[in-house]
């Protein structure tokens, strides 16, 4: 899994891609100011156990 947020949304959009492409889940995040922090620590999304289940 990746996070990606980005204050443009062609390259955030184009970073997710190609993390897809790689076989990874792409996570966006919104702009660095608002999805950004949710990655810094001490943030809501550190630290945290997150797997990704397929649909049934």
């Amino acid at each position: 899994m990746v996070f990606v947020s980005s204050n443009s949304g062609e390259a955030s959009s184009q970073i997710a891609e190609l993390t897809r492409t790689l076989g990874l889940s792409a996570v966006e995040l919104g702009r660095i100011d608002e999805g950004g922090r949710l990655i810094q620590v001490p943030g809501a999304l550190t630290l945290r156990n997150l797997t990704e289940q397929p649909l049934t």
